[in-house]
Parts: structure tokens; sequence; C-alpha cells
């Protein structure tokens, strides 16, 4: 398992198990996989209506294996990540192995199997009580952020997202919302000239966006929301670090090399470092679509925010 948490990937596929297997085999592959499927539920039938009365283990992987090829169905991206994916296909070869017509028993004595299943009961219990968790964690993320999202009482979307992370705290949506929604406090600070408030919420979103890249440090979204409420807090060198990690993440993105290039004008100590910047820029983008200039005048693309940063 260790050399499978090694292959990190950043899965923004389809997020529809079809599109993605269509998408990525053409229309041979996905026909293969739906064969697959379909001699796979014809023999789990035919053993069912056999004889034999050990049937419960093939069936729960069986229905383990659907419950993961319905949730990808449906939006999640969990197949295409190494580990959920060797494990889904390694259950698939456990369950082919248990219906090719042997008869398998656990060699435990009765205390052994009772103490088993009482085990294996406890932990499903624990399961439900944390899937349950989520979902509540869900709900509550999803409706805080359409509020928070809104352009009227943004501020309501705070206490739903707060009852989110009471259910979860380490979850990457609901602690990126509330990030951002601290960051709009504190712009609305910044523009009344509130610099205590500015401090506070700056601090919060700093937080909120820890958070989320301790659930998940994949998001390049994150590193930026979290780079702007550094520059908030003068703290610049760490919302350097944070957009650089941004372009690493996503190099496609304009804004990431608008930002990073307005907090490198600022001071001439980072001209190399800007230049250096600039030549990667060019390389993927025309110079009037990234908008990095090569005069030290005001950065018209660049996001508002990053355009205060103290010399």
């Amino acid at each position: 398992m260790d050399l499978f948490r090694s292959f990190r990937t950043h899965a923004n596929n389809a997020h529809q198990l079809f599109l993605e297997f269509g998408s990525q085999l053409g229309l041979i592959g996905l026909g293969l996989f739906f064969w697959l499927m379909a001699i796979t539920l014809q023999a789990h039938r035919r053993r069912w209506a056999g004889e034999n009365t050990h049937r419960s283990v093939p069936a729960a992987l069986l229905a383990g294996m659907g419950a993961l090829a319905t949730d990808n169905v449906f939006g999640n991206v969990s197949l295409f990540f190494a580990v959920p994916a060797f494990l889904f296909f390694w259950v698939w070869g456990q369950w082919a192995a248990l219906t090719n017509g042997r008869e398998v028993r656990l060699p435990w004595p009765l205390p052994a199997k009772r103490m088993a299943s009482v085990s294996l009961l406890l932990l499903s219990s624990l399961a439900l009580i944390h899937e349950t968790r989520g979902f509540l964690a869900e709900a509550a993320s999803f409706r805080g952020a359409g509020r928070a999202a809104g352009s009227e009482r943004w501020r309501s979307g705070e206490e739903d997202l707060l009852c989110s992370r009471r259910w979860r705290r380490f979850e990457v949506h609901n602690a990126y919302a509330l990030g951002i929604l601290y960051s709009r406090e504190a712009d609305e600070a910044e523009r009344r000239g509130f610099a205590e408030e500015v401090r506070a919420s700056s601090e919060r979103a700093v937080a909120a966006c820890t958070d989320a890249l301790r659930a998940n440090p994949g998001y390049d979204e994150i590193f930026q929301a979290r780079a702007l409420a550094f520059r908030r807090l003068n703290r610049v060198e760490d919302a350097i670090l944070d957009l650089r990690v941004a372009i690493l993440i996503n190099p496609l993105s304009v804004g990431n090399y608008q930002a990073l290039d307005t907090l490198y004008r600022k001071s001439p100590v980072y001209d190399q470092k800007r230049e250096a910047l600039r030549q990667g820029a060019f390389r993927l983008f025309p110079s009037e679509e990234a908008g990095i200039q090569t005069d030290r005048s005001a950065h018209p693309l660049a996001p508002r925010e990053f355009n205060k940063v103290p010399h």
C-alpha cells in the first residue's frame, strides 16, 4: 500500500464513470467494460441460484463493488485514484475466486467466528455513523456555500459552514468556502478602512484555507485564496510561496501568474524571479493574454486585491 500511496494524482476527470471510460478507452474499451460487468452479474446470478449455501461473502464483495461504481456514476472520481482503484479491482479478483464453484469455509472455531461477527458489526456501525456525519456535513456545506456566494445576506452562510465543520472538520469544501467567506469579510472591512477587522478576518481565512489544504492539498484555488489572506496580513513571502505552489499544481492558470507577478513587481529584490516567471508564462500564453508587463506600471489584469501589496 505504501507504493500506491505515492501515486498521487489530481483527478480532474469527467466525474461520471462511463463518460470517463469512454473518453479514455473509446467505444471499444467502454464496450469491454460493460461486457465484464455483464459477465460478473451473470456469474453471480448462477451462483445465487445454485445449491451452494455459502453465498454471503461473494454477495458482500459484489455489493461493495456496486456501491463504489454507483458512487462514481453520480459524480465521484475515487476509481481514478491509485489506492481506491487498486482495492476495487483486488476485490473484484477476490469475488472471481469465490465464484468459481469451490466452497470456502473459514477454519475458525465458533467463538472466533462470533467475535469476528461482533467486531464486524461494531465497525459497520461506526462506519455508518461516520458516513451519516459526512452526509450532514455535505448538506450544511452546500447550503452555506450557496448563501455565502450570494449578493445579499452572504454572511449568513457562516453559520451553516461552521455547522458543517462541526460534523466533519477536515473536509475540503466547507473549509475552503469558509475561507472565501472570511476573505470577503476582510475585503469589505478593507474598503471601510477597519484595519483590525481586516487582520482578524484574514487570520480566520488563513486558518480555514489551511484546514482545507490538510484535507486535500491538490487545489491551486485554495493556495491562491490563502495567498490573498497572507497578502492582507503583510506576509508577502508566505503569499509568494503559496502562489508558486499554485502554479506547480496548475501551470495553465493565467490568474496564478498574474497574482505572483504583481507581488514580485512590488520590490526590486524579486526582479530575477519575476523575469523567470515572465519567461515561463510567455511559453504558455501570449503576453497580451497573460497581462504580465515588462515595465513597472500597474498590472492591468491581475486581481485587484494583489495590487495593494505594500512596498
